[in-house]
């Protein structure tokens, strides 16, 4: 797959037609956020995409700065990265980073109830499916979901 850049009009049109880590929790009925018929009607082009909300923006916002402070906690130099599965024809993933070495890659969510679960090595089952739905597709057993917020302290999670 040629590399697309995340956001792009381009990366929005091959998403439709595949099913990707946010789209995960919504296909098994985990998503508080969207309806598996929502997401069909989106992807048929029957329903415009939902509008970014403030928390969607300012994860997207601080992430480089977070993948930045994530590299020098761990020693991992990141790259986002946009996979198709080899094995799954209809899976993609839109990866927050994986590692020159590739087997690990870094889930990067900025959200103040994100952070506050995680203070409590919690994360919602929502992003576990999204997780684990990335790890298939890059072919990794390691997912490090890291919670960052501006001036806090970050949570480092392993996922296997």
């Amino acid at each position: 797959m040629k590399e697309l850049e995340q956001g792009s009009e381009e990366w929005l049109e091959i998403r439709k037609k595949h099913v990707t880590g946010s789209d995960a929790a919504v296909v098994m009925g985990l998503s508080p956020w969207q309806t598996p018929l929502a997401l069909w009607e989106y992807k048929m082009d029957i329903r415009p995409p939902e509008p970014l909300n403030r928390v969607m923006l300012e994860g997207q916002a601080y992430e480089a700065q977070a993948r930045h402070d994530y590299e020098l906690q761990t020693g991992h130099l990141m790259l986002p990265s946009v996979l198709k599965s080899y094995t799954e024809k209809f899976m993609m993933a839109s990866l927050d980073g994986i590692n020159f070495e590739k087997d690990r890659i870094v889930e990067i969510k900025c959200g103040k109830a994100t952070y506050r679960d995680a203070q409590k090595n919690k994360i919602a089952t929502y992003y576990h499916a999204q997780m684990q739905h990335c790890m298939h597709v890059a072919n990794v057993d390691v997912c490090d979901f890291f919670a960052w917020r501006p001036n806090e302290n970050p949570i480092l999670i392993e996922v296997k």
